[in-house]
């Protein structure tokens, strides 16, 4: 099922979807680019094909920095345990076609908090967002969660 979508620098729409990929999990991010011409096909690319585990797995929505990156969230990102969730970075290709590049800049903890999502791009330039467990200020681990970069 696809995410809900952020339109990019470059007029193409991008969104996830939670399944596809690799394998029967996983999930992808993909590109729609508008039509050359009005009434024509929209062309869709899938630019990230998750793993799963250690790369991620499940990814949420995302949303385009003004530097041009896709920034998001997903499940995985650890093997102990598997559902930490990981926020990553999808570079766009330095040649039209080329590979975009996924940097995992973020693996939940149970200190930095576990499942992080809603992410927002503050003004000082540092992502912030939220994660369902987890917190160093938590009486209990396991039900309060916080995330900044």
């Amino acid at each position: 099922m696809p995410q809900a979508l952020t339109i990019g620098g470059d007029g193409a729409l991008y969104g996830a979807t939670n399944a596809g990929g690799s394998g029967p999990c996983c999930g992808t991010v993909f590109q729609l680019t508008p039509p050359g011409a009005p009434g024509g096909a929209w062309q869709e690319s899938i630019i990230y094909l998750f793993q799963g585990l250690l790369d991620g797995q499940y990814p949420g929505s995302l949303f385009w920095s003004p530097t041009g990156e896709l920034y998001g969230t997903a499940g995985g990102g650890s093997t102990s345990p598997p559902e930490d969730g990981i926020v990553f970075a999808l570079t766009p290709p330095s040649v039209a076609g080329g590979a975009w590049t996924k940097a995992t800049i973020f693996t939940g903890t149970t200190a930095h908090g576990i499942g992080p999502d809603g992410l927002a791009l503050g003004t000082d330039g540092n992502l912030y967002g939220t994660a369902g467990r987890g917190g160093k200020k938590c009486y209990r681990k396991d039900t309060c969660g916080r995330f900044s970069s």
